[in-house]
């Protein structure tokens, strides 16, 4: 028997967690697992100070190497398991919604949401773009996926927030390409090093490293 708690962001939430939480159940049954929907910096401040286990996160291009310096240097092991990029998600009703891809330059005349830690402002300013109109702030994932899919606001959020989800499986929202925006971003899975070959971590690290691709994939089967 044992304890674990995870760490994740809210897209990748989506991506993996029901299905990843009956397999593992099915594998290790007396294994509790604790899942908690956090912040890019919530996940590695919790790993570090050991209020999780494990997470999993997205770490973005311009701070990439000083949080990866950061995790090194508090004993912290990190391992990229899948590989994404950003897209900007509109609804039905929204005018981009029939395109495929946009150019950056759109984006300051929108009405973004942002997720809880201003990440599109912090993205958007480091591209130089200026919006007219400040993001909304949104503290629910679901809260913002029903904003994105009954009106004209959009939400620039990884391209794993659209994977097993019924949103987008619906075609209720979608993700569209942005051009000449931020490039691959990584998904890294983290854990202490010290307790590596504790039981519990163990086995869920193996568990992931094996399961997480072919969940991914299923995502992006049922993407519309």
């Amino acid at each position: 028997t044992g304890n674990l708690k995870i760490g994740l962001l809210p897209a990748i939430y989506n991506a993996i967690v029901s299905q990843l939480m009956i397999d593992f159940k099915q594998h290790y049954p007396e294994i509790n697992l604790f899942i908690q929907e956090d912040s890019i910096q919530g996940i590695l401040e919790g790993v570090i100070d050991g209020q999780y286990q494990l997470g999993i996160a997205i770490l973005l291009p311009e701070e990439e190497a000083r949080q990866l310096q950061l995790l090194e240097v508090n004993g912290i092991a990190y391992e990229v398991i899948e590989q994404g990029q950003f897209q900007l998600f509109v609804g039905k009703c929204h005018p981009l919604y029939a395109e495929s891809s946009v150019d950056i330059s759109v984006l300051g005349q929108l009405q973004l949401l942002d997720y809880v830690n201003a990440q599109t402002f912090k993205l958007l300013h480091s591209f130089g773009i200026q919006l007219s109109t400040p993001p909304l702030r949104v503290y629910d994932r679901e809260i913002m996926k029903k904003l994105i899919s009954q009106s004209q606001m959009a939400a620039i959020l990884p391209s794993f927030f659209s994977f097993q989800d019924y949103y987008a499986q619906c075609g209720l929202i979608k993700g569209i390409e942005l051009n000449h925006f931020i490039g691959k971003i990584n998904c890294y899975l983290l854990y202490p090093k010290k307790n590596i070959d504790a039981r519990v971590l163990s086995a869920f690290i193996h568990f992931i490293k094996d399961h997480y691709p072919i969940l991914l994939k299923e995502g992006l089967s049922h993407a519309p």
